[in-house]
Order: structure tokens, then sequence, then C-alpha cells
């Protein structure tokens, strides 16, 4: 049993999972093959036996039988949606009722799925992989929903804080007012302000004043050096970042020159001090608004990439169910080919299956630094050749020729063996779905250079040319992007090509695609000699 269910790397170990089933046979076998795929699991027999297991420990999801005899696997359903603290729990039905109106039923319940006895161990693990996942993904945003709410609230307040503190600094003849206008451009706020500033000194017809912030000064029409002047700097987050100017324009210093340092002084800094937090205030809120879109974008593209993944997942399972469904139907009446047939189409589909996912886990794992590279010297030549022969049987199958051009240029670079095999086979794969037959794909390689840290460094380059129909003029390298599926000829490769990319990243080189001149695709990587 062991040996049939291999553990996946996939599950979280840490999910809970509650089986309801009066059938102790049944509560057995489910539990021993979820907790040997890292599940924890639950039990119950009985509909009022999982609703006080759910209220004590709730579970991440619910397998739950519909026929029990104290209480049907429905009205358990009903009474769990209908309360808030178990409302969001995924719940999928077990019942060898199989017509449209008893999952129909189980549907309107609140369940989200339906498997019918007698089940099928990987359909059971792979349903209840999809729903966990997704309950998870649906627990992970909405604990972000209520940070940045949470974020959003603090800001308010902030805000607030910040426009009591505008008004209890407010300054003579409407400084305070012109500062709490945040919603005006820059160059308006220095310009009303260094205006505002002249009408506030003692003596306004003899005094000039100017705002100097990066590279912009902002003055009076009148502003000119004087031998009385008093300046004060502008400091955001705690740099000197501007600086304020007052000049007063009387002929020599007398009784109202000391007047105006006198009562001009703090009134200056008061200003400055203020300008400072008002444009701290501004860079906040622009900090926040780009936050919020970035966060925005990204739980957009993390939906439709969940919902493409969802929709691969979706169609290959129904390829397998369907191809079973007809061999099972259909044993008795058909031959040993036929049904054998059924079988290749069942294995092709779980394939495609085990490859989705481990693409998924290899990106995950990317995108969170979990896998280790091993650098080390190696002939790139050598791990083309490797795998040119390896998938060499498929592209004679395909009636398709690969060429491998030799080079005299140095082929040695310090990599990772493994990871930039995987590159290669990746691309050369991508190259044979998308290449016609009696077409050829070539390798070739070239010296070239790549920048790091500003600095040209040497480089190896290789290139796959392929045949196909090539790539959309727009936006060639939108290939290697893991948020928009691919499944056209023109945009093939999935999540391989986005693994590729992090992989060769990883390697500090850079990794792109073009059309070529006379047809078809040229998919470039290039590795530096020395890996730093």
């Amino acid at each position: 049993m062991a040996d049939k269910y291999p553990k996946s790397d996939l599950i979280d170990e840490q999910a809970q999972v509650l089986i309801v089933d009066d059938d102790r046979d049944n509560l057995d076998l489910l539990t021993h093959m979820m907790e040997h795929e890292g599940y924890h699991i639950q039990t119950a027999k009985s509909g009022e036996e999982a609703l006080n297991s759910v209220k004590e420990n709730p579970p991440d999801l619910i397998l739950l039988d519909i026929n029990m005899p104290d209480m049907s696997g429905y009205e358990v359903c009903q009474i769990l949606k209908n309360n808030p603290a178990s409302e969001k729990i995924p719940i999928i039905f077990l019942s060898a009722l199989d017509t449209m109106d008893d999952k129909m039923e189980g549907f309107k319940s609140g369940g989200c799925d339906f498997i019918t006895k007698p089940f099928q161990l990987e359909e059971v693990l792979a349903r209840v992989g999809v729903h966990k996942d997704l309950h998870q993904l649906q627990r992970k945003l909405a604990l972000e929903v209520e940070e940045r709410k949470k974020a959003e609230k603090e800001l308010q307040i902030v805000t607030r804080n910040l426009a009591l503190r505008v008004q209890s600094l407010a300054c003579l003849h409407g400084i305070s007012r012109i500062m709490e206008r945040t919603d005006l451009p820059l160059e308006e706020l220095f310009q009303h302000t260094v205006e505002l500033i002249v009408q506030s000194m003692p003596y306004p017809e003899k005094t000039a004043a100017r705002i100097t912030f990066g590279n912009e000064s902002f003055q009076t029409h009148n502003f000119q050096p004087a031998a009385l002047m008093q300046t004060s700097r502008i400091d955001l987050n705690e740099k000197a970042t501007g600086m304020i100017e007052v000049s007063y324009l009387g002929d020599q210093p007398d009784g109202r020159a000391e007047l105006f340092f006198e009562e001009g002084r703090e009134l200056i800094y008061t200003i400055s001090r203020h300008l400072g937090r008002v444009l701290e205030r501004k860079e906040m809120e622009l900090e926040m608004m780009d936050a919020k879109e970035a966060a925005e974008t990204a739980n957009r593209f993390k939906s439709e990439f969940m919902a493409n993944m969802s929709h691969e997942l979706r169609n290959h399972m129904h390829h397998i169910l369907s191809y079973a469904r007809l061999g099972i139907e259909k044993i008795p009446k058909i031959n040993i080919e036929k049904i054998l047939h059924y079988f290749d189409r069942i294995k092709q589909s779980g394939e495609n299956v085990q490859v989705l996912l481990n693409d998924l886990l290899d990106l995950s794992n990317l995108d969170s630094g979990k896998i280790c590279f091993n650098f080390a010297e190696a002939s790139i030549f050598k791990i083309v050749s490797e795998v040119v022969t390896e998938l060499q049987p498929i592209a004679i199958e395909n009636g398709q020729q690969i060429e491998l051009e030799r080079s005299d240029i140095k082929l040695n670079v310090v990599c990772d063996q493994a990871k930039i095999g995987q590159v290669v086979r990746n691309l050369l794969m991508n190259a044979i779905k998308i290449t016609p037959c009696h077409k050829k794909i070539s390798f070739a390689f070239s010296d070239s250079e790549v920048i790091r840290d500003d600095q040209s460094l040497p480089a190896l380059r290789v290139s796959i040319t392929d045949q196909g129909k090539g790539l959309e003029e727009n936006n060639p390298d939108e290939i290697f992007d893991s948020r928009i599926q691919h499944n056209n000829e023109s945009k093939s490769g999935g999540l391989g090509l986005a693994i590729c990319k992090k992989i060769i990243q990883e390697h500090q080189g850079r990794i792109w695609a073009d059309n070529h001149p006379d047809g078809g695709a040229v998919v470039s990587f290039e590795l530096p000699y020395v890996h730093n």
C-alpha cells in the first residue's frame, strides 16, 4: 500500500481532514491512505459525532458520507454551512448514489465536490488535494485582505494625526491653510509657501524668500541675496533635502531688522518642519497607493493562475475518469486492444498531471528559494548532447531532425549541471511540440557577454532554433511568464519555460526568445563562464 500511494511533496503536512462514514472499513481505508499522504486525520461514524468534532477541532476539509443512520450527510452539511464558524470548510460528499439529482442535492446543501462509491483512492487524493489547496489559498487571501484593511486603517489614523498637527502648528497669515492642502502638486505647494512666508514676516515689503528642493527653486519675484538672511533645512525622512532662505532687503541693520530676525526665526523653523512632515505624508500616501496597486495586481494574477491550473487539472482528470468509465462499461463487449488503448490514454493523462504538479512544485521552490544549486565546472556541449540523445526517439517518431552544431569555442562553464540539463530538456521538448513533421531543430553555440554589477563578463550563448509558426511579434518573451497559459503553437511551453527563466536567473545569466528571419522561433540563453 505504501508503494502504491507515494507521498506528494505538495501536501501541507499540517492539513487536517475529517472523515465521516458509518462504515468502519471505509474509515480505516481512507484514514490509512490519507495519513500516508501526510494529512492529520479526524474520524466520525455519525452526523452528531461529526458536528461535535468540527466544533471542538475545526478541520481544513471534510469527507462526508451521505447515507448514515441518525442524520444524512446533506443535513450535516447544511448545519455546518449555516454556522459562521464552519461555513468556509470545504465538504466533499462520499456516496454510492450517483444520479444527477443526488449530486445536485449535495451541491445545494453546500458541498464542493462529489465522489461516487466505490471510490478510487487516486481520485480521492486528487480531489482532496485540489480543494485543500483552494481552501488554503482562500484563507491566505482573506488574511492578506484583513492585513491590508488594518494597514489602511493605520494610514487613516496617521493621516488624521498629521492633519491635527498641521492645525496645531498653524502659522501667521494663512500659512497653515496652504500646508493642509496636501492635494496640491509640489510646485504649487512650494510657490504658495514662498509667497505666504513673505506675507507672514513682520515687514513683508522688505522681505524676499526662496525654497530650494532637489534641483528646483521656487522664489518670490524680488528675491536677491542680502546681508541679512536666515535659513532653515527641510528634512524628509531625517535627511536634508531642501532649504528655505528668507532675506531682509532693508538698507542697513536697524531695529526693524532685529524684529525681523526675532519674530521670523521661529516661524521659518516651524514652516520648514511642517513642510518636511507634509512631504513625508505625500511620499507615504504614494507608497501606499503603489503597494495597494501591487497587491491587487498580484491577487489578480494569483486568481488567474489558480483558475488556469485548476482548468488544466480538471481537463486531465476528466480524461482519466472518462476512459476509466468507458473501460469498465465496455469490458464484456470490446477486445483487449481497445482496453489497452483506454489504459494508454489514462496513462498519458496521468503523466500530464504529474508533469504539471512537478512543474508547480519546481516553480514554487524556485520562488521561495528552497532549491539548492550545486555549481561546478561542466561541459555545456555534453549536457546538450545527453538531452538530445534522451529525446531523439521522440523527434524521430515525429519525423523531425535534431542538429547539434560543433564548435571550437570554450564550452565549459560553472553551473549546476542538473538544473541546466532541465533547462535544455524543457526547451527541446517545447521545440519538438511546435515543430512540424519533416522539419528540423538545431542547437548553436557562440561567445557572448552578460552584464553583472555594471560589469561586462564573458559568457556562453546556447540557441535552440525550431521551424514552427514563430512567436507573436508584440511580446515574444511573454512565453516565459508563468501567469499566462500557453496553449497554442505560437505560445507553447506553459510552466516549463517559466522554470527555465528562474534557473537561468539563478545562474546570473539571461534567457530570451525571438523569431527567426527564415521562420520559426529562436530561444537563447547565456551563462557567464564564471559564477559568483
